[in-house]
């Protein structure tokens, strides 16, 4: 008898054990299963809006393409990884309760069509973004190494996260609140002349895909030397001893051409060389990289051009055609452009109506979106003595707003259109030098200036008339000479 029943609860045991092992594996695989992209986008009917934002973000789509799930942003960090008991009472305990509270919502038609969920995502975007500060962006801090960030050589990158670092709280989605779902009428799929309410154009992200990687080895021997040299001037350009004499403001190359010239958008710097020889209409002639290179420390930095041949222009020279390496070349007949967006930039088609249009209300809308989007990074303004004078590309009306578009802000919600052109008319509204050519020429001892125009000005106020604008009415006051 004894034996029968050590006999039964042994068969007992087995088969708890046997039930638990495939309990445990179907709770497994459905914890896993729930965490995909997939079952997140397909199962529940309402998150397909969400499915299809993220795929529209950069978190889906990009040049490396690099996948952030669902579960990457959404399950907490600690979690990921569980302990046994974490497991019960951490994870199983949010995929249950997120799960009952989707279905139950779809139970009851909360969420049962676009127009709906467009109702209800300020909401649902507001809880999530409580959520990270509760969890003090653990998910994002997953991937992201702040303290990399902190000692990035672009100097605005390493600026803002050097401060985050100081803080309590790291919220990451204060500033890149775009990052992971960017919906439609958010990027201004609809377009009207009269308002030009457009965010970030659709040919961005094909830029991106179309500019290549920019090159990872230096040359050999004395030229990779002059290459190393020209992409320590071009970071440093004000304060390197080579070129620190030669600039009249704080700016550097890198200012313009962001991340050492190697992002994948307007101002890359990857191709630009294989233009050039190209004939330039501001100065009439045929210019080479070299000229190119030389004439911003006229107008962007507001100093003396280098000159000719000498060691800090031939090592930007190198610098720059090194980030061409292996691009076929195409000589550009009609304006010194890099070969990727030569359609683009400068002066858009869409630019000069919007600025034509521009009146004192757009300039204070302007000044609206400098001090709550761009103030964080640009302390210091960018006007006066110590930033580009009158004569740089940027203080132009119709080419900077291009710029601006496809850049700025670095992180989050780009700007549309519009506003592009809105701040864009407040910062060059405000006092910065007068550019006078001859006040920025080298000795004439110094080598040849390539140039068939030998006498050019310009002023803000100057910039705004080229437009049919009055630079008085358009700030409200007479502070401009």
């Amino acid at each position: 008898m004894r034996g029968r029943i050590t006999w039964w609860m042994a068969g007992l045991v087995g088969v708890g054990l046997v039930t638990g092992v495939v309990l445990v594996s179907l709770m497994t695989w459905s914890v896993n299963a729930s965490s995909t992209e997939n079952f997140c986008a397909t199962a529940c009917h309402s998150m397909q809006w969400a499915a299809e934002a993220w795929e529209n973000g950069p978190h889906y789509n990009n040049p490396q393409a690099l996948h952030a799930t669902c579960s990457d942003c959404h399950i907490p960090f600690e979690i990921k990884h569980p302990t046994p008991y974490q497991y019960v009472t951490s994870l199983l305990r949010t995929k249950v309760t997120s799960g009952l509270t989707d279905v139950w919502g779809t139970l009851r038609g909360e969420l049962a069509d676009k127009a709906m969920w467009d109702a209800e995502k300020p909401q649902m975007r507001a809880k999530v973004h409580a959520w990270f500060a509760e969890t003090n962006s653990q998910t994002c801090r997953e991937c992201h190494d702040l303290n990399s960030l902190a000692d990035s050589s672009t100097a605005m990158v390493a600026s803002v996260h050097s401060g985050v670092l100081k803080t309590e709280k790291i919220v990451c989605i204060e500033c890149h609140g775009e990052v992971a779902h960017v919906y439609k009428e958010a990027q201004g799929d609809v377009h009207t002349e009269q308002t030009g309410h457009a965010a970030s154009p659709s040919e961005e992200p094909k830029l991106a895909m179309k500019i290549p990687d920019p090159p990872t080895t230096y040359p050999d021997g004395e030229l990779g030397t002059l290459v190393k040299l020209g992409e320590a001037i071009f970071l440093n350009t004000n304060t390197h001893p080579l070129t620190k004499d030669l600039v009249g403001n704080t700016l550097t190359c890198n200012s313009c051409h962001l991340d050492g010239g190697k992002t994948k958008t307007i101002g890359s710097l990857i191709g630009s060389a294989t233009s050039f020889p190209a004939y330039s209409p501001r100065e009439k002639t045929v210019q080479t990289l070299q000229d190119r290179n030389d004439n911003c420390f006229m107008r962007s930095m507001n100093g003396i051009r280098p000159a000719i041949d000498s060691q800090a222009s031939l090592a930007l020279m190198a610098y720059v055609s090194w980030l061409s390496e292996g691009i076929p070349l195409k000589m550009n007949p009609k304006k010194p452009i890099n070969i990727f967006y030569s359609e683009l930039w400068p002066g858009a088609k869409w630019v000069v109506p919007l600025v034509k249009q521009s009146t004192h209300e757009n300039y204070l809308a302007g000044k609206k979106i400098w001090e709550q989007r761009c103030t964080e990074c640009h302390e210091e303004g960018l006007w006066g003595d110590q930033s580009y004078n009158a004569g740089a590309g940027m203080s132009n009306l119709n080419k900077a707003p291009v710029w601006i578009l496809y850049n700025m802000p670095p992180t989050g919600e780009k700007l549309t259109q519009r506003e592009a052109v809105d701040v864009n008319l407040y910062i060059n509204a405000q006092p910065r030098p007068d550019f006078d050519l001859q006040k920025h020429l080298p000795p004439a001892s110094e080598g040849l200036y390539n140039t068939a125009v030998t006498k050019e000005k310009h002023s803000v106020r100057s910039h705004f008339e080229k437009f049919g604008l009055d630079v008085d009415e358009i700030r409200g006051d007479k502070l401009i000479p």
